[in-house]
């Protein structure tokens, strides 16, 4: 159980470190610091991963979490957030 919750935190926290390497309004350029360790966390997840099924639902979490946390500006439609960013986001992811 520990197992699966320490994956599910490195894709998360991968996503959250590529969607802050790049460029965004706080850092015009981005972040290459970041953008050189962001992908760290999700490979250790992918490596402790027990089958090809855990390993695809991981990938789909943290390019979910890229795509959310990068396309916030999405959501400032409001009557149709829905369709821009979530129908988006999970378009991506899967």
């Amino acid at each position: 159980m520990i197992c699966i919750i320490l994956q599910v935190f490195y894709a998360i926290f991968s996503g959250i470190m590529e969607a802050a390497a790049i460029s965004n309004e706080l850092c015009s350029f981005g972040s290459p610091f970041l953008a050189l360790f962001c992908l760290v966390p999700l490979y250790i997840a992918l490596f402790r991963a027990k089958s090809y099924l855990e390993s695809f639902l991981v990938a789909a979490l943290q390019i979910l979490t890229v795509h959310v946390t990068s396309s916030l500006w999405l959501a400032n439609f409001h009557g149709y957030a829905v369709f821009t960013l979530g129908a988006s986001a999970i378009g991506t992811a899967f």
